[in-house]
């Protein structure tokens, strides 16, 4: 049977944020193709779930577009959306995950983010409210403790990881990486900083693969003697064997990201 978990929704929303590199037929085929992968009855299910999924999409691209023709035709008035119409797009929201899945769904997918939303808007609510400093002040702690311990510990970790971040940021020009592994070790921890450490190298890994990949189409593309499709063939080839079907469904954006210093 099929795992229902976040870890699908990001699967589902990997291949999607790929619009715009690729049209969602190709994106669609390329899902379709790894869910026929799977043994029965997880593959009818996956096929099922991705269609319901895709609808709940449309829609609320539908209703994303809405609002935005509905700003373009008054822009004479404040663009920034107010607290009632992040309520009502958060509500509908809601209700779209409700109605194209099924409950199960929605609470594997999406339980955490809808309480972290819910907080934020009634954050945003309290502190745009008439009550005084210190009524404001009183809503807000009630409303922090009203978070599920998990995310209180969450909050706490990120605030960690930002401070963590800063931190590097100021380190970043010593070039010392012992300097930066003792730092981390302070912040986070041996095992954490060991782990840290395994994803900075998978990063530079990749940002050296990425940048041999555009030397090489700058070369091909500076040749004589070569034609356009002479030239695309070997782009091609160099991409097959040197990235994986998911890697290069990222390494247009990548390249731009590299070519503008990002």
């Amino acid at each position: 049977a099929l795992v229902i978990d976040r870890d699908l929704r990001h699967w589902f929303d990997f291949y999607l944020s790929a619009i715009g590199e690729i049209n969602l037929e190709q994106i669609i085929l390329m899902m379709q193709q790894e869910i026929n992968q799977l043994p029965s009855p997880g593959r009818e299910q996956a096929h099922e779930l991705l269609s319901q999924y895709l609808s709940y999409k449309q829609e609320l691209s539908e209703y994303d577009n809405r609002e935005l023709l509905a700003v373009d035709q008054h822009s004479d008035i404040e663009q920034r959306p107010g607290i009632e119409q992040l309520s009502q797009r958060l509500d509908w929201q809601m209700r779209l995950r409700r109605r194209y899945l099924s409950p199960n769904v929605v609470e594997s997918f999406w339980q955490n983010d809808e309480v972290i939303d819910l907080y934020a808007l009634n954050k945003l609510t309290i502190r745009n409210s008439d009550l005084s400093l210190e009524e404001k002040e009183e809503q807000l702690q009630a409303l922090e403790q009203s978070l599920p311990d998990s995310l209180q510990t969450f909050k706490q970790d990120l605030y960690i990881a930002n401070n963590l971040l800063k931190k590097e940021k100021a380190l970043s020009q010593v070039e010392d990486s012992s300097a930066l592994r003792q730092l981390r070790i302070e912040e986070v921890g041996v095992e954490a900083t060991d782990r840290l450490e395994a994803v900075d190298k998978t990063q530079a890994n990749w940002q050296a693969r990425v940048f041999a990949y555009r030397q090489e189409i700058q070369t091909l593309s500076e040749a004589k003697g070569m034609s356009t499709i002479d030239i695309e063939g070997q782009i091609s080839e160099y991409r097959q064997q040197n990235f994986s079907d998911k890697e290069q469904l990222r390494l247009n954006a990548a390249v731009a990201l590299l070519s503008e210093g990002i």
